[in-house]
């Protein structure tokens, strides 16, 4: 009589994407553990800002070295690898678009097509009034705004918020979720004054 096994389940690879969670998963889990930056208050924007100011310079090191072959410094404080720019677009992005996301991906396209672009006019028109220079000019692109926004970086702009809302935000909150509760608000507080004196 042949022997009969029993069949095990396969086992992950190491390349194999596990299941994501969607934001109303990470939501429930943070409220069931009580965790201090549970939800979308104070304690979870801090924590995106400050995680957004040390990524956006490992990002822009890397993407310089890459594209450059050399090191440029990204670091726009006295002490650590921090950037208020990265940390505030971190910021601005999940403010603006976290409303749309239990919206279906056309909406969060449309929605960080039009976020994005706002913000891009707006940093284009402050830049010129108060400093009197231009960082880009898109007039000789087609379907252009007074040359500050066009239709192709309007897209771009619709992606990268669809990436952020659905893959970037819901990694950070899982991050921010590992911290423990009992070192989470103290710490919060002692890297607000470290930030604000940096």
């Amino acid at each position: 009589m042949p022997e009969i096994r029993e069949k095990k389940p396969p086992e992950r690879g190491l390349m194999e994407k596990r299941p994501k969670a969607d934001i109303q998963e990470l939501e429930r889990e943070e409220k069931a553990k009580g965790h201090f930056a549970a939800g979308f208050g104070f304690y979870k924007l801090f924590w995106i800002f400050f995680i957004g100011c040390f990524l956006g310079v490992v990002i822009e090191t890397i993407w310089c070295l890459i594209t450059r072959g050399h090191y440029e410094s990204r670091t726009g404080l006295i002490y650590g690898p921090l950037n208020l720019v990265y940390g505030f677009g971190a910021l601005a992005l999940t403010v603006s678009l976290y409303w749309l996301r239990k919206r279906s991906e056309i909406w969060v396209l449309i929605g960080s097509a039009v976020v994005g672009s706002v913000i891009e006019y707006l940093c284009s028109y402050v830049q010129e009034r108060l400093f009197g220079s231009v960082s880009w000019d898109y007039s000789a692109m087609p379907f252009n705004l007074h040359g500050r926004i066009n239709l192709l970086y309007s897209l771009f702009w619709g992606i990268l918020g669809m990436v952020w809302i659905r893959e970037i935000y819901p990694l950070l909150c899982r991050w921010i979720l590992k911290i423990p509760n009992k070192v989470g608000k103290p710490l919060t507080w002692v890297l607000l004054v470290f930030m604000i004196f940096n």
